[in-house]
């Protein structure tokens, strides 16, 4: 738990993290508020940067975990961003996959269904226009990996959604060759 400001009515305001309870795979909050006619509330706040959104579910590895997508920072002009990968095993080549499109890819619609190369159940979740690779680290099952973005400081860009989904490579002998992310709605501010 810890307290925050509440700003201009000068109230100190008890906020606790009550960890995800709506499935984002970010942290949420709760603090006191008060709903209408002044009666004391209960309020839930997502941990999900601004401009973020997910879509859609991952697809398990061969450790039983759907690896985890996420974000360092708000994806704002002219400042540093960062997708992250978590949730893996060490060692594992991953990679992530950014476009400009969650509904179509070449003549693709999207999300296409990956049965075809193995991987049934699990889902492409946007254009892969641009690939970048990394490989994980730290233990079993709490391996991690992250690719930072530099996003122009560009008044044009701002609005603009690109996607993010990663894709990380299994051991030989497992069941499916990859495991993937759910994908993330990148909103540029």
């Amino acid at each position: 738990m810890f307290t925050m400001s509440g700003g201009s009515d000068g109230i100190l305001w008890l906020v606790d993290s009550v960890a995800d309870t709506d499935g984002d795979d970010f942290p949420d909050f709760v603090a006191p508020g008060f709903a209408s006619q002044g009666a004391p509330a209960v309020r839930l706040f997502s941990g999900a940067p601004e401009g973020i959104t997910t879509l859609g579910t991952g697809c398990a590895s061969s450790l039983g975990l759907e690896p985890r997508i996420g974000c360092t920072f708000v994806p704002r002009r002219g400042q540093p961003f960062s997708v992250n990968l978590s949730r893996v095993r060490s060692g594992a080549p991953a990679f992530l996959m950014l476009g400009a499109s969650s509904t179509s890819w070449n003549q693709f619609s999207l999300p296409l269904e990956l049965s075809p190369i193995g991987m049934p159940g699990c889902w492409l979740r946007t254009s892969p226009d641009v690939v970048a690779a990394a490989t994980t680290v730290g233990p079993p099952g709490k391996g991690r990996a992250s690719v930072a973005l530099s996003i122009p400081n560009d008044p044009l860009l701002a609005g603009q959604s690109l996607f993010a989904q990663w894709f990380v490579l299994e051991p030989a002998g497992a069941t499916q060759p990859a495991a993937t992310t759910r994908a993330l709605r990148i909103t540029i501010q």
